[in-house]
């Protein structure tokens, strides 16, 4: 016998729909709350300390962190084991693609029976293969008079009357070889022993590799994903109401 197919209440989807758009809404408004709360992520790229720029030698010779935060910027040079066990940070060069006034640096790691980090402009680069950079750190004089030792690890903020940004490093330099090298940054070690009878180094840093916030595309996923849910029981509020 012929049966009819039993008809689907129609307006009681709709109204599950409506009720599931409601709770959808107001979980999103929670979600992008959140998101408004959450403090403003700190991004940070790593340059690696590369290439000896005398010899074109190419290791793993350090790495520089730099941390963006408040319109500052927190650096941190950190030497690895490759250009000998006395190896001595002295000196760090770096660019800025944008002129800015008041720079200067502090909270450095200067010990405190030290001599203290000194900030300059236009230095001259030791050992630099001719390039020349905008400005300069010098870490002290390593076991001299007021010495810092052997520095491994150097680190400093750079501030100014302007908010600085990663963006502003990204202002090269080169070498004086045909073709030139070209530069980020670069930092000069003393003590080293990685070329017979050159008792300091100069290596230079190549391009970055940045470090996204996992906490900000964890929102940003959540957040496609509700609106993947939206736009479908939008396009079919029956197929919604079954989920």
């Amino acid at each position: 016998m012929w049966k009819s197919k039993p008809e689907i209440n129609r307006s009681g989807a709709v109204r599950s729909v409506a009720r599931r758009r409601r709770t959808l809404a107001a979980r999103l408004a929670v979600l992008l709350l959140g998101v408004a709360l959450i403090p403003a992520p700190a991004m940070a790229l790593n340059f690696t300390l590369e290439i000896e720029l005398d010899d074109g030698i190419m290791a793993d010779f350090g790495n520089v962190e730099v941390l963006e935060s408040g319109g500052e910027l927190d650096f941190t040079i950190t030497l690895t084991g490759e250009l000998g066990p006395k190896a001595d940070l002295h000196r760090f060069y770096f660019n800025l693609t944008s002129v800015f006034t008041g720079l200067g640096i502090k909270d450095t790691n200067a010990p405190s029976n030290g001599s203290e980090f000194v900030f300059s402009i236009d230095p001259s680069v030791a050992g630099g293969a001719g390039s020349s950079f905008d400005y300069g750190v010098s870490f002290g004089n390593g076991g001299g008079k007021k010495g810092n030792g052997r520095l491994k690890t150097a680190s400093f903020t750079l501030f100014a009357d302007q908010a600085l940004g990663l963006g502003d490093l990204f202002e090269s330099s080169f070498t004086s070889g045909k073709p030139g090298i070209e530069l980020i940054m670069a930092a000069h070690v003393q003590g080293t022993d990685l070329v017979g009878n050159a008792g300091s180094e100069t290596v230079g840093a190549g391009p970055p590799i940045p470090e996204p916030s996992t906490s900000l595309l964890l929102m940003t996923g959540l957040g496609l994903l509700a609106a993947r849910r939206s736009r479908r029981s939008l396009r079919d509020p029956l197929a919604a109401a079954r989920d």
